[in-house]
């Protein structure tokens, strides 16, 4: 339902949802290629134009989502989808799976049904916030799962890896996250400086909305 309210060419187009045989289901369009999760398994780390490329289509569909009060809240590379023909040419970007997403109206404030929001999400992606204060997120957890992308994508791994648990989950909300150059020093320092921000600790700090990201 929080996806059908998006209408834009980067955000996958949700048609109907409908009960059949007791279970609740989604008419969604069919989409040709792959993620980005298996583009990147494929090509590891990207030239900073071929990330850029890729992840602002993203960016622009996300962005749409937060300007009606949707926070996607698990932006990861399996939830970036490259539309491709069949001679393997990316065609168009879309985003997928609203499933954990929150509504937040114009006061940043979420519904009812939402203040006490369980922690949701895939670890490695999630912000801080999300994490300590998961009724408290904005669009800026957003801003932050989508700088981790831009890290993926230029480096191969995520800030903060390692398995799912409480340790894991300790240290993104603790530790400063690693700066990108460290795994790619020949970055330019403005990209550099635009993936800090988007990972800033602290909401506050980030970018304040996908719009100045982009």
């Amino acid at each position: 339902l929080a996806a059908s309210k998006v209408n834009h060419p980067n955000v996958v187009s949700i048609f109907d949802v409908i009960d059949h045989e007791g279970m609740t289901c989604i008419v969604m369009e069919l989409l040709e290629g792959e993620t980005l999760a298996s583009f990147l398994a494929r090509k590891g780390p990207l030239a900073v134009d071929e990330a850029v490329a890729l992840l602002l289509p993203a960016m622009r569909g996300v962005a749409a989502a937060n300007a009606i009060g949707v926070v996607h809240r698990d932006l990861k590379p399996g939830n970036i989808f490259l539309c491709s023909d069949t001679d393997g040419r990316v065609l168009a970007i879309k985003v997928l799976d609203f499933g954990i997403s929150t509504m937040v109206n114009r006061a940043g404030e979420r519904s009812t049904a939402t203040d006490a929001m369980p922690m949701m999400g895939t670890p490695a992606y999630m912000a801080p916030e999300a994490i300590e204060y998961p009724s408290a997120v904005d669009s800026r957890a957003d801003v932050y799962g989508l700088g981790i992308l831009f890290f993926e994508t230029l480096t191969g791994q995520v800030p903060f890896p390692g398995e799912p648990g409480t340790e894991l989950l300790a240290r993104i909300v603790h530790e400063p996250p690693p700066r990108v150059t460290e795994y790619r020093p020949d970055l330019p320092l403005e990209i550099a400086q635009i993936v800090d921000c988007a990972l800033a600790k602290d909401a506050k700090d980030r970018f304040p909305d996908v719009d100045h990201f982009i």
